[in-house]
């Protein structure tokens, strides 16, 4: 069996006359129809047969009668995963993960770690991958100023923007009490408007992050020169 042959399996699923069909075969042209097809992963992770997302939990209700939980379906959706698992398709949850909004691609949305980090950014409605995000890049971290920007694959500096000396650190730990508004706001007030809070390392409990301002800011070059006298003092 191929990937092809399954996924013929799933059309023919979908193509039974709603209106003759049985319960059953509602149930399985409703899953067939949820289950969303990726030749790749946007991030370059291998997936040489494809992706397949979908809930794969199988169908169920509670018997009240029984006290317990009882299957609907012949564990449809558990035995394809099954299949799909043996035939090398990679497989994930379509809760966690969406389509690039730009070519297409799996997209991971939702962390798998604790040290995670997005690598897509939405604008307008639409999720893109960092690849499709950097066609637009300059705009899209001009209308992340003020904020936060927590995409590894597109570096501020590489768009004209300079990191600040001083690294900052919040989180549950003593000491790690760092406020991200509180800091733009003391820029803002030196004449800085144009500043991105950037991302470093997240970990369960805490995060490490810098301030990145745009080169024309009025005020860049005191705010520098005031953290290197600060340090030196």
């Amino acid at each position: 069996m191929t990937p092809e042959l399954v996924f013929k399996l799933l059309q023919a699923w979908e193509s039974v006359p709603y209106a003759t069909a049985t319960d059953l075969e509602k149930r399985k042209a409703s899953f067939a129809n949820e289950i969303q097809w990726y030749s790749e992963y946007a991030d370059g992770s291998d997936a040489p047969k494809g992706i397949v997302a979908a809930n794969w939990n199988d169908d169920d209700r509670y018997d009240a009668k029984r006290k317990e939980r009882v299957d609907l379906s012949p564990r449809i959706r558990s035995r394809l995963c099954a299949i799909f698992e043996k035939l090398g398709v990679e497989i994930e949850w379509s809760d966690m993960v969406s389509s690039c909004g730009g070519c297409g691609k799996c997209i991971r949305t939702e962390p798998d770690s604790y040290g995670w980090q997005p690598d897509f950014v939405t604008t307008d409605g639409d999720i893109l991958c960092a690849e499709c995000a950097k066609d637009d890049a300059e705009t899209l971290l001009e209308n992340a100023e003020g904020g936060v920007w927590n995409m590894p694959a597109i570096d501020p500096a590489d768009y004209g923007y300079v990191p600040l000396p001083e690294e900052y650190e919040t989180g549950w730990h003593p000491g790690q009490t760092d406020d991200p508004k509180k800091v733009l706001r003391e820029l803002s007030k030196k004449g800085i408007s144009r500043a991105l809070i950037v991302i470093d390392d997240v970990g369960q409990f805490d995060s490490r992050w810098r301030v990145f301002v745009k080169e024309e800011n009025e005020g860049v070059k005191e705010e520098e020169e005031e953290v290197e006298e600060t340090a030196e003092g």
